[in-house]
């Protein structure tokens, strides 16, 4: 995983991905024990995130729980108590921690979702001065996150370079649809043969866990979901022209992370995960032609999904207002 992706993930997302790669890589053997008190010191964090990250790999059947406490690597028969080192998960000895996490990344999540509910209300000013404020952190704190808001597509600058909210309207959805239907399906069909097989069964396992699971699926799973089809995957296209212009359209991902489950209901039948399952073993199966037709649906129905959505929250709302929003 590049850097650059690294640094916008979650931790408990960051520590999962490191376990995962050790594994696949064969530092991490099959019955090895894993337990959240010596990965946490090992990764230098709480025992939170490594719960969630261990929780997740249980998920993808990359461990499993067996009789003893915490998780075994893979399914093998006869657990390792071995001591895990910082070279076996491939990080550096001398300085055994995570990948660096931005201190603007600790406040993004609350900022965008408070950004993404403006946008579906209209256009909307924001101050930076006041945000650092209301966050007691330091001004190029606040700026960088607004930045990272503009690059999803949250945020623009009027001509007195003055920050505001995107309007989410109708026209901008269709808008924003028109570049992804455009887009998307042709670089996904070039990334097959280039995503790693055993993501894409991965993929597909969690998809069919989470459909058999519905509703009782997470907003963070759903999320995950998401991200790993319409980011993870794509970026395997090898275009990163493609994958910056796709940016933008990020925000269309937050009307589910943010307003599905907590400000509209999840819908009597799953949104989404049924659609990209298909796509998934599409590409499994390595036909192109397929890949684009099911994508191409599945973004023409979800353009409706989602105008619906923001429909939905305009009506239900009843949000408080924040001092750097006006």
């Amino acid at each position: 995983m590049d850097q650059a992706t690294q640094e916008t993930l979650p931790v408990y997302r960051k520590i999962a991905a490191i376990l995962h790669d050790s594994i696949k890589a064969g530092r991490l053997e099959p019955g090895t024990i894993l337990m959240e008190g010596s990965l946490a010191a090992l990764f230098g964090s709480s025992r939170t995130p490594v719960k969630q990250a261990l929780s997740d790999l249980s998920d993808r059947g990359v461990i499993h729980r067996f009789d003893g406490r915490g998780f075994i690597v893979g399914s093998a028969k006869t657990a390792r108590r071995v001591p895990l080192t910082a070279q076996q998960l491939g990080l550096d000895e001398a300085n055994p921690e995570l990948p660096r996490t931005w201190a603007w990344q600790r406040i993004y999540d609350s900022v965008e979702r408070a950004l993404i509910f403006h946008s579906a209300l209209g256009k909307f000013r924001v101050n930076e001065v006041e945000l650092a404020r209301h966050y007691k952190v330091g001004r190029t704190v606040a700026h960088d996150v607004l930045v990272q808001a503009q690059s999803t597509g949250l945020l623009a600058k009027d001509e007195r370079l003055r920050w505001y909210v995107v309007p989410l309207d109708e026209k901008r959805v269709c808008d924003l649809y028109d570049l992804r239907e455009l887009l998307e399906p042709k670089a996904m069909a070039a990334g097959i043969g280039r995503v790693p097989a055993d993501f894409l069964t991965g993929m597909a396992e969690r998809l069919e866990a989470a459909i058999a699971a519905y509703p009782k699926v997470s907003a963070a799973e759903m999320d995950a979901l998401e991200h790993g089809l319409h980011v993870t995957m794509l970026s395997y296209c090898g275009n990163p022209e493609v994958m910056e212009a796709l940016k933008r359209t990020r925000c269309l991902h937050f009307t589910q992370k943010h307003m599905l489950g907590a400000q509209v209901s999840y819908p009597a039948i799953e949104p989404f995960m049924t659609e990209h399952l298909e796509i998934v073993r599409a590409m499994l199966r390595n036909d192109p032609a397929k890949v684009e037709a099911q994508l191409s649906s599945h973004l023409r129905t979800a353009r409706a999904k989602v105008i619906d959505r923001l429909a939905l929250f305009r009506k239900n709302f009843t949000g408080s207002d924040l001092p750097y929003i006006g």
